[in-house]
């Protein structure tokens, strides 16, 4: 399947060739943390992860065409 990512902030750093918007190909079946895996982001790098704008947990399934956005954690003031 494929799916479409965007990184943001210091995830860009993930990136394959430095692209931060980019399509990758997974098995059908595949987890949220599976493509973390894939793309070399460690678990315990803190993140907030929306599919198709909806924030999900890493062991969410992923769907062909799917849009996966991650971004760091923000605070304001």
């Amino acid at each position: 399947m494929r799916v479409h990512v965007k990184l943001f902030a210091n995830l860009r750093d993930y990136a394959p060739n430095k692209n931060p918007s980019f399509a990758m190909t997974l098995e059908d079946g595949a987890t949220v943390e599976e493509l973390l895996k894939k793309l070399g982001i460690p678990p315990e790098v803190p993140r907030l992860t929306l599919i198709n704008g909806t924030h999900v947990r890493g062991n969410q399934l992923l769907r062909d065409e799917d849009t996966v956005s991650m971004f760091p954690p923000i605070a304001g003031g």
